[in-house]
């Protein structure tokens, strides 16, 4: 009889138990054998093992378990050499160092992934010295800054604070949230710890920009409190939180942070983002931020949607004894362009409480008996100046010194509510020049309408937003906003770009010439880097002035005198808009700002 044409699969099948049994020890010395071999010659003895097998059909099962192992053996050798080949290629390229941020010289720039070091500045602020980095996105173009104090590399457990800007709270004084007292409070915390690092990310509104969360708040107003933050964001069609902290993990490489965390933080989302990017989160530090009457509902609405906060933390107006409501009605509209340039999109108008200058209060006839009775069942004297306003109200300065500390003895007392109930109330408009995609923000005062405006372009820098030791040039906005409630009506418009429209960066790396000695001042800095003194688009500004007021006759408040002969291009500019009688003021007479 003819044999049977060969079958592996069918005499695998009838394999009697007895053979079968003994193939592992096979396999397992077959398998030991070829762990010694050098995996890109077993390429060499596949096809004698292959034939010595198919001589004893027995032992096809031993020929499988041994095929799978050779192509796992196979498959992991071509990965280590692929990840050799990328390691050689990735070494010979020039590639910055872990930690190289930390040793950077004047013309370097570290760089890891899509983030690169600008350098570095000492940072003199009212909790301490600190120093502070500044990082650039080469993808997004946006700007992160590290500010730190102590070793930061070490190993040791390390106080951070992962912080998203705030232009109203921090640039434009405004009390109807906690984000300024949340960035005090983390940096007195790092000081009193002595070892730290706060991350300051561009990332207003959660995210969304500044004219989403400009219309969120229009909302809100809108509303009278009926709406929440969270609830106008849905409203909007924009995700509650669109933050990514993802730059933050080469930012801690060019930084050498390798140290477990303790993060300054309410918000039980940032820990989870921290780990998700595989930082080791060891602990949640609490920040305390006492609520006023103008963020209390704010404050409210965090605690009701996930922000680990006390009841403390969220008390309403009037479990604080103190009514708080918007001074007009709020009435919210689509977004549209200017009549005057459509290159504007004008997004949102708002109520903005403003904090006043340390001291200062603006009030009326009865507010002021209210005051001198609050003076004498204290027992001392508060009131240093009094000054009678053309409309009607006071303008009062306190001892500032001496109404803090009766402050901290009493946090909600009659002191602390009248002075809480009585910010300075500017309507906020935000526009958006679809052109430069640029946000322009403009504050209007306007209690007393037949007074000539008072017109102040203002230009930050981000730097700024940190307290300052040195109070000579960031107080120059809360100046500017005093001037024009004395005046009763006015504009403050902040200019969108960072310190002469040169942005953060330029901004930056100006003062880090002057500071390392490589120049003497802004101006030769600017020639240094190749790029002008002045970069702000004085048409633009002039355009959004003559918007507020088509009829009116202004006057232009200066820092100084000094400030002239550099804004030439600004009064040419409104005087092409048809401005015919421009008078100039100044914060201050003598000294250049």
């Amino acid at each position: 009889m003819r044999p049977r044409p060969h079958d592996p699969k069918t005499e695998a099948n009838s394999i009697p138990n007895e053979p079968f049994q003994s193939a592992p020890s096979t396999a397992a010395n077959t398998s030991e054998n070829l762990d010694k071999l050098n995996p890109p010659n077993v390429f060499a003895g596949i096809g004698e093992l292959v034939e010595a097998f198919r001589t004893d059909p027995s032992l096809a099962p031993v020929l499988a378990n041994l095929r799978a192992q050779l192509e796992a053996a196979l498959s992991e050798h071509g990965s280590k050499q692929e990840g050799k080949i990328t390691e050689q290629l990735v070494a010979s390229a020039s590639v910055h160092d872990r930690g190289s941020a930390l040793s950077q010289e004047l013309g370097e720039r570290p760089t890891r992934g899509a983030i690169t070091c600008l350098g570095s500045l000492p940072l003199p602020l009212r909790q301490g010295d600190f120093k502070a980095y500044v990082f650039e996105s080469t993808q997004s173009h946006d700007h992160l800054i590290a500010v730190t104090k102590g070793d930061i590399s070490s190993d040791e457990p390390l106080l951070v604070r992962v912080h998203s800007e705030c232009i109203t709270s921090e640039t434009l004084c405004g009390c109807d949230c906690d984000c300024v007292e949340q960035l005090e409070g983390a940096l007195s915390q790092i000081e009193e710890e002595g070892r730290g690092i706060l991350f300051y990310l561009r990332q207003e509104g959660r995210g969304a920009g500044y004219s989403n969360k400009a219309r969120d708040r229009m909302l809100v107003c809108a509303s009278e409190n009926e709406l929440g933050t969270f609830d106008a964001y849905r409203g909007l069609g924009l995700p509650e939180d669109r933050r990514n902290y993802e730059s933050l993990r080469d930012v801690a490489y060019l930084l050498d942070i390798n140290a477990p965390l303790i993060v300054m933080t309410n918000n039980p989302d940032k820990l989870n983002g921290l780990r998700q990017l595989g930082f080791t989160v060891e602990s949640r530090s609490k920040l305390t931020i006492p609520p006023n009457p103008h963020n209390a509902y704010y404050l409210k609405t965090k605690g009701e949607n996930g922000h680990m906060l006390d009841k403390s933390d969220t008390m309403d107006q009037e479990e604080q004894g103190i009514q708080s409501a918007y001074p007009w009605e709020v009435k919210a509209f689509v977004p549209h362009s200017l009549d005057v340039a459509t290159r504007y999109t004008h997004n949102a108008s708002y109520p903005l409480p403003i904090r006043p200058l340390p001291g200062v209060l603006v009030l009326d006839p009865k507010q002021v008996g209210e005051l001198y009775s609050i003076q004498s069942n204290l027992g001392v004297s508060l009131i240093q100046n009094m000054e009678t306003l053309s409309y009607g109200k006071f303008h009062i300065q306190l001892d500032a010194n001496l109404t803090n500390a009766k402050l901290e003895e009493n946090a909600h007392g009659p002191l602390a509510k009248i002075i809480g109930a009585n910010p300075h109330w500017f309507n906020t408009h935000v526009y958006r020049d679809s052109i430069a995609g640029l946000d322009y923000v403009t504050l209007e005062y306007n209690v007393a309408p037949l007074a000539a405006p008072i017109i102040r372009v203002h230009s930050e820098n981000l730097l700024d937003r940190f307290p300052s030791s040195d109070t000579t040039d960031t107080s120059k906005y809360q100046r500017s906003i005093d001037t024009i409630v004395k005046n009763g009506r006015g504009l403050l418009l902040l200019y969108p770009e960072d310190g002469r429209g040169k942005g953060l960066s330029g901004t930056f790396l100006e003062r880090m010439l002057v500071a390392k000695g490589a120049a003497r001042n802004s101006s030769e800095a600017s020639a240094i880097l190749g790029t002008e003194d002045d970069r702000r688009d004085y048409a633009a500004i002039a355009k959004l002035v003559r918007h507020h007021y088509p009829h009116d006759n202004i006057t232009l408040l200066f820092s100084s005198t000094d400030s002239i002969p550099k804004k030439q291009n600004l009064l040419a500019c409104l005087l092409q808009e048809g401005v015919k009688n421009l008078n100039l003021s100044y914060l201050n007479k003598s000294r250049k700002g």
